[in-house]
């Protein structure tokens, strides 16, 4: 789910005809609204795995953004400037024109702050890689056999948990799946220039040892 606001007013992106929509939209109606030459404002911070994705997806269909790095360690995201675009002061935010798309993605933070390895959270993280192990099974990518933006959305997150290195090498169809994004996903150097960058502030930050 994305919430779109033009003005004061807030909208379902299905009754939005900004090319902003059309980005998360896959549909046939959507095709036509992602042709304009015009470059739409992202406000990101590369080691997001939000924001990678959605340059990823962008990429992929032909969008053009016009990149305003947001550091929000230093509180950039609380500036006046900032806030009346985005009252969430969250990252990413897209800008379209008149319109502001304000994703409600959320990604757990499961070591904030931590200075010593938790199992259990590990034990639940490890859990999901095999549930997502088991969905590669028999396919080259997420959702079949073409590039879609489920691969956009979990190679920005898969990338940053193996830069952390959290242990994957149980997880063989991870391991390939990557190794095909790597190949064939456009943006993908990008996206793991982010990747890298995040695994080293984690490690630096939080001082575990996975």
């Amino acid at each position: 789910m994305v919430v779109i606001k033009k003005r004061n007013k807030y909208r379902n992106t299905n009754n939005n005809q900004s090319k902003l929509a059309s980005l998360l939209c896959p549909s046939p109606q959507c095709g036509s609204l992602i042709n304009s030459s015009m470059p739409i404002d992202l406000y990101y911070l590369l080691i997001s795995p939000p924001c990678r994705a959605v340059m990823l997806t962008a990429e992929a269909v032909g969008v053009k953004l016009n990149l305003k790095e947001l550091d929000i360690f230093k509180g950039e995201q609380m500036k006046p400037e900032f806030v009346a675009l985005n009252p969430q002061h969250c990252i990413p935010t897209l800008v379209d024109g008149d319109f502001v798309i304000l994703p409600s993605l959320q990604f757990p933070v499961m070591f904030q702050g931590e200075k010593e390895l938790n199992p259990d959270k590990l034990a639940r993280l490890q859990e999901a890689l095999g549930w997502l192990d088991g969905f590669l099974s028999g396919h080259k990518f997420a959702a079949g056999d073409n590039i879609t933006i489920a691969d956009h959305i979990l190679l920005a997150t898969v990338s940053t948990i193996k830069e952390a290195d959290v242990d994957l090498s149980k997880h063989a169809n991870i391991l390939a799946w990557l190794e095909k994004c790597k190949a064939e996903v456009p943006g993908y150097e990008t996206n793991q220039k982010g990747a890298e960058d995040w695994g080293k502030f984690f490690k630096s930050r939080c001082n575990l040892h996975l």
